[in-house]
């Protein structure tokens, strides 16, 4: 429960300014994207000549097409930790005449393609066709000489792109490790695909080939990067779990290449910190007493929804909604949502996050008096011997607020984080009112994104910091909300054992989040805070 009354402390040290210096890894510009509305630099054509039409890049040939139709971007090259994907369309359906995409591209006689054949549709077609048609196949390309790795065939009746049709191929490199994706579908995971760095392009076989929204994300491009997702398919949510109260769990890997819990191809970095117990959700709702009033449904509606996101394309976000705070005869009974990371290793002193984020256009007018809805949490252990303990337990949170007629950011320190006795740092930051100079109110109805970062030291003597920003829409500036340093006197409760990672804990029923495109740093990724906007997880 949020705690009411708090110690102010006049020694606590608050500025707000438009950049924080410190030192910290600067992001390397890794990530580049295409869509084709007016001729590309940089693309380079093999055996063919490909030209814009009509947004889309496509081959000329109309007659004689070559067996490598090619194109690829000259631009920079990657190596591993990147996902790459492209849209494309094949005139013809035949298993001979394919499109693909290609990366670790060095030069016309070596490099990786995955080639796709179509589903076949045309009239006449014979089910026993229908159903043997369709393949995805790794091909490794060494002197001229095309060696096939892998190839997949999907079930009769499964799903798989047709002619004339734009669909979505995409390769995730980490490691040694490569999965590759038709339309989000995992076809083909290896950990044999040679590391080489290299081009990436696309490909028509034999074939009349469009090709179009080229997108590389480079997952390496900072080395304070820990986790992210998109929540995009095969990412989903499991049913609710019944263990005394309810839970919900995520599971799966989108294209950022990272993996929730649940089965994952071999070796893909994964949630840090020891990895996450299952049970992402926690809700305090009883689920094994047979009342009506405690469904899941009833209290709590959490979904991956497909609606238009942070680039104003349509993409599955995180959606959850506190339907029932409490009821009037029931005050202990809490729901809440969020994603919480459980983790089953301590976390470190220092982290980062930060998400695009969509709250409803009303939200404002919806923080009446004595209102809370909290953006940031994290919580320690208690103080003893167990794994996870600390020698500063407690908890932080920023919320937004209301009370005494004021809506404000709230920063505070409270020992409300389930230990028995109760026991941690009681302290608040000065409230930065909304709409005050530096304190511009929460974005409503729009997709924005905030950045959150901590060092809590263990050794209680040396200054620690938390740092809050929040920006208008998708591109930014954010402005700096919290810059707290703090001391001795002043401590953060140090080393947490649970961090919410997404917003959803309110006593305002009904209150939708909507976040897409989250991501975890082990340091704020850039040299002057805030760092600007997560990258967004292609679909």
């Amino acid at each position: 429960m949020r705690a009411d009354l708090f110690r102010s402390l006049s020694t606590l040290s608050v500025s707000v300014s438009a950049a924080i210096l410190f030192s910290s890894p600067a992001a390397a510009a890794g990530n580049y994207s295409q869509n084709f509305s007016t001729t590309p630099t940089n693309w380079t054509n093999v055996n063919d000549t490909f030209a814009v039409v009509s947004g889309s890049y496509n081959t000329q040939s109309t007659a004689n097409q070559p067996e490598r139709a090619i194109a690829v971007y000259s631009g920079t090259t990657w190596g591993t930790n990147y996902t790459y994907s492209a849209k494309l369309n094949s005139d013809f359906e035949s298993d001979g005449n394919r499109v693909g995409i290609i990366f670790s591209y060095t030069d016309p006689s070596n490099f990786y393609d995955m080639s796709v054949s179509m589903r076949k549709n045309a009239p006449g077609t014979s089910q026993a066709d229908i159903d043997a048609s369709g393949h995805a196949t790794l091909n490794r390309w060494v002197g001229g000489v095309k060696q096939v790795i892998a190839d997949f065939h999907p079930a009769p009746g499964a799903a798989w792109p047709s002619r004339d049709t734009f669909f979505t191929a995409t390769v995730i490199r980490n490691g040694t490790s490569t999965v590759l994706q038709v339309n989000g579908t995992t076809v083909i995971t290896r950990s044999d695909v040679a590391t080489t760095t290299g081009k990436v392009g696309f490909f028509a076989q034999f074939n009349n080939g469009r090709f179009d929204d080229v997108s590389v994300v480079d997952n390496s491009s900072s080395s304070t990067l820990l986790f992210r997702s998109g929540f995009n398919p095969p990412v989903t949510l499991s049913s609710p779990i019944c263990h005394g109260s309810w839970f919900m769990d995520i599971t799966g890997m989108d294209a950022s290449g990272f993996a929730w819990t649940g089965p994952v191809p071999p070796n893909p970095p994964t949630m840090p910190w020891g990895g996450p117990k299952t049970e992402m959700f926690n809700v305090a709702v009883p689920c094994n007493d047979n009342d009506p009033n405690h469904t899941f449904e009833k209290n709590l509606d959490i979904q991956l929804k497909l609606l238009a996101g942070p680039t104003g394309a349509n993409t599955k976000v995180l959606s959850n909604t506190v339907k029932v705070w409490h009821p009037d005869y029931e005050k202990g009974l809490s729901p809440r949502a969020g994603v919480t990371y459980y983790a089953n290793g301590p976390v470190p002193e220092r982290y980062y996050i930060r998400r695009f984020l969509r709250y409803p256009a009303d939200l404002l007018s919806r923080l009446g008096e004595n209102t809370w809805f909290t953006q940031h949490e994290y919580k320690t252990g208690c103080t003893g011997s167990a794994p996870g303990d600390t020698q500063i337990p407690g908890r932080i949170a920023i919320d937004f607020a209301n009370d005494h007629g004021a809506a404000y950011y709230h920063l505070r320190a409270d020992d409300q984080n389930n230990c028995d006795p109760a026991k941690g740092p009681v302290w608040e930051a000065p409230h930065c009112n909304f709409g005050a100079a530096g304190c511009p109110a929460p974005p409503a109805g729009v997709w924005f994104y905030d950045e959150f970062e901590v060092y809590a030291p263990q050794n209680p003597s040396t200054p620690g910091f938390i740092r809050y920003a929040v920006s208008p829409n998708t591109t930014g500036p954010a402005t700096v909300i919290f810059n707290v340093t703090t001391n001795a006197s002043q401590p953060l409760p140090a080393i947490p054992t649970r961090v919410k990672f997404t917003p959803g804990y309110s006593n305002v029923p009904g209150l939708e989040t909507q976040v897409d495109d989250l991501e975890v740093h082990s340091a704020a990724p850039c040299g002057s805070f805030p760092c600007g906007p997560p990258t967004h997880v292609p679909d």
